[in-house]
């Protein structure tokens, strides 16, 4: 699923159907089949070496750092449950679901959500607003942008830095220099 040289570290706290099936009871919305794989295989993971995704609307790239699991309790990592109950209590509705943390070099927030709702599905960069925004396209009315149809396209379309710092989307002809 992922270039092993990505990979920092898998969450070593395993998860099983009937942890997911409880979640899903808990938030009443159904886990895409896709990323119950990725839980039931890795269960969440933080990356070394950033890969990257891009964004088609703003023509714009971004660094993954972590995608979020059970019981995943490193400082870049993230808790499924817990996340969802901050954001769900804060600021977003009960079918969309924050999956992963971007890089952002100390600007702004920037997440990886997955919704799932009877008219929209899919994998979406939600620029979160602090003391700015990630990207100039983000203002407080627009600060969601599609990435993908389904988790497995949004895994798929992933791309690792090359030695020099690079990241090329081949599908999209754009290349991307990892922040420093």
């Amino acid at each position: 699923m992922f270039e092993k040289a990505c990979i920092e570290m898998v969450n070593e706290n395993m998860t099983n159907q009937d942890a997911i099936d409880s979640f899903c009871k808990k938030i009443g919305v159904e886990l895409p089949k896709d990323y119950q794989d990725f839980l039931l295989k890795s269960n969440g993971m933080v990356f070394k070496q950033h890969p990257c995704f891009y964004i088609p609307e703003i023509g714009k790239a971004a660094e993954l750092l972590s995608l979020y699991g059970f019981n995943f309790n490193d400082f870049r990592g993230g808790d499924l449950e817990k996340t969802y109950h901050y954001n769900f209590n804060y600021s977003l509705n009960g079918s969309t679901l924050v999956i992963g943390h971007c890089y952002t070099g100390g600007k702004g927030n920037l997440s990886v959500m997955l919704v799932q709702t009877d008219n929209v599905t899919g994998v979406y960069a939600c620029d979160l607003f602090y003391d700015d925004f990630f990207f100039e396209e983000s203002s407080a009315a627009n600060n969601t942008f599609r990435i993908a149809d389904s988790f497995g396209e949004f895994v798929n379309n992933l791309e690792c830095p090359q030695d020099d710092g690079t990241v090329y989307f081949p599908q999209y002809d754009f290349s991307y220099s990892l922040l420093k």
